[in-house]
């Protein structure tokens, strides 16, 4: 953003609400270019932020972006794949932010970046993730369980490799163990779509809207936009 090189992404052109601070009103490559050092250095950490706004509940494909708005929010799949991407990618966003926070808070050359690296870890936390979490707060928690599931997984993973690396079990009861308990349990909790009638006895207010027939053709279509089809074959 310092060097100009960002000018010609459509976000930083974007203006989706009227901005109420110094550095949100910087929405555009060129008034970046304009700013001072200081500011632009301010500025670059909003970029990321534009970005990520752009892309929020919005297929990066171009084809699934037509489909989602001819079936709008009827599909399940769709909307439960894109809040748990979103969910994610702000959850990993947020604790980039907050190891850089660390990093330099006792460096003084880096004090002019504390404010905007601050100021864009709370974005973060109390506008996009309580958005996505707004757009459907039972398919929200659903998500904050299956993640937390996936850490513990993740985490005995790491368990058993420690064990492997320091001899306390044979190798091959280490590739056994991940072959046969931490993979398919992976894979299960990554395939995970929350049913319909699972929804709605959790009280969702958005369930009832979703149409079994609109799932089936989003998957269908989504097959072919996830797992591209390999050309040698």
């Amino acid at each position: 953003a310092v060097r100009g090189q960002l000018q010609d992404y459509p976000f930083l052109r974007e203006k989706k609400a009227p901005a109420t601070d110094k550095v949100s009103k910087v929405s555009s490559a060129s008034s970046i270019l304009d700013l001072e050092r200081k500011d632009q250095i301010s500025s670059s950490i909003r970029v990321a932020g534009l970005y990520l706004n752009s892309v929020l509940h919005r297929p990066k494909d171009k084809f699934m972006r037509l489909i989602q708005r001819c079936v709008g929010k009827k599909s399940r799949a769709l909307e439960w794949s894109l809040l748990k991407r979103d969910g994610e990618v702000l959850l990993a966003y947020i604790m980039t932010l907050e190891h850089m926070v660390k990093s330099v808070e006792d460096i003084p050359s880096f004090n002019e970046l504390l404010p905007a690296l601050k100021s864009a870890r709370e974005r973060m936390v109390c506008e996009q993730l309580h958005g996505i979490m707004r757009r459907d707060p039972v398919m929200f928690a659903i998500f904050e369980h299956i993640m937390c599931a996936l850490l513990v997984v993740r985490r005995q993973m790491h368990v058993i490799n420690e064990f492997a690396e320091q001899g306390v079990i044979p190798e091959h009861d280490r590739d056994n163990l991940e072959k046969t308990i931490i993979e398919p349990y992976t894979a299960a909790l990554n395939a995970y779509i929350p049913t319909q009638q699972q929804l709605q006895k959790a009280g969702s207010l958005q369930a009832h809207g979703f149409i079994h027939s609109v799932d089936v053709v989003v998957s269908f279509f989504s097959q072919f936009v996830l797992r591209p089809v390999n050309g040698t074959n």
